[in-house]
This record gives C-alpha cells, structure tokens and sequence, in this order.
C-alpha cells in the first residue's frame, strides 16, 4: 500500500510543483520546467545533470557515458542559512501539494548542485514516503538525470527573495 501512495504521490508533487511554486523564502521551480522556461540553458543543465549523477552522465540506455568536461564548472559549498531556506521552502510546497504531511526531519538535500542564475539546484529526497533502491532515469534536454525512483521526485531549483 505504501508503494502505491508513493507511486500516486510522487508524480502529483512533481506536477503541483510546477504551478505551486512561491514559498515563504523565494520561488521553487523543477528542473524540467526550469530549463523549458529558459531559466537555465544547456550549460547549466548539464552542470547540474553532472553533480545530481555523482559526477557522471548516462546515456539513452542508462549506461555511464564519456563528455566534454571542459565547460563543468567547480560549485561553492551551501551555507547553513540557505541550505535551512531550500529544505524549508521544499518542505512548505509538499505539505501543500501532497496527500500527507512531510516534516522537516523527512527533508535533507541529498545533492547540491551550486548556484544557477540565482538559482540553488539540489535533489532533494523526501523520506516520508518511503525508501527505496528502484533507479529512475529522466531525460531533461540532452542530459539523462538519475533518481531514487521512489522518494525523489527530481532536481528543483530556488531562487531566494
């Protein structure tokens, strides 16, 4: 039963996301919507693709692939005060957008991907709905991004007020 309220769960977050997307620090914006939106281009996402897959791409086929990394830029560690602000805003849009209600304990940024034309990029699992080793592969652009399938609905970007 669990496994069917994260499989209804996960892709309606991700679609309420989309639209719900002001919180109390700033305005939270997926990745795929962000980079449809131009709000980030090629360059970014294919940095951001990068950090999310551990420092690697994976192609069509969910092999790891060889690119260019000429153009992969270093990222600056999170500060404590904005890492607070991204797991709170985060927080505050699934407890709109969700069926439960998620804590603050069930938050954590798993990966941070730096800093993006003002945007903060970071996966973020939420653990209140369960965990799990299922892999999926999401195609954004030209860039392949790997996720737990079932606790993290992808990569969002905020940008702080």
């Amino acid at each position: 039963m669990k496994m069917l309220k994260t499989l209804i769960t996960i892709p309606f977050f991700a679609l309420c996301m989309t639209s719900c997307n002001q919180a109390s620090n700033g305005k939270m914006v997926d990745i795929k919507t962000a980079y449809s939106n131009g709000l980030i281009d090629d360059v970014d996402l294919k940095n951001i693709c990068y950090r999310n897959n551990g420092d690697r791409f994976f192609g069509e086929d969910h092999q790891i692939i060889e690119k260019d990394l000429s153009d992969i830029k270093p990222i600056e560690p999170l500060d404590d005060e904005t890492k607070s602000k991204i797991c709170s805003d985060y927080l505050e849009l699934a407890n709109r957008n969700l069926f439960h209600k998620a804590t603050i304990d069930d938050i954590s940024i798993e990966v941070y991907c730096g800093v993006y034309k003002g945007y903060h990029a970071a996966r973020m699992p939420d653990h209140s709905v369960g965990y799990g080793a299922a892999m999926d592969y999401v195609k954004v652009g030209n860039e392949i991004f790997e996720y737990n399938a079932v606790n993290v609905p992808g990569v969002y970007l905020l940008r702080i007020n």
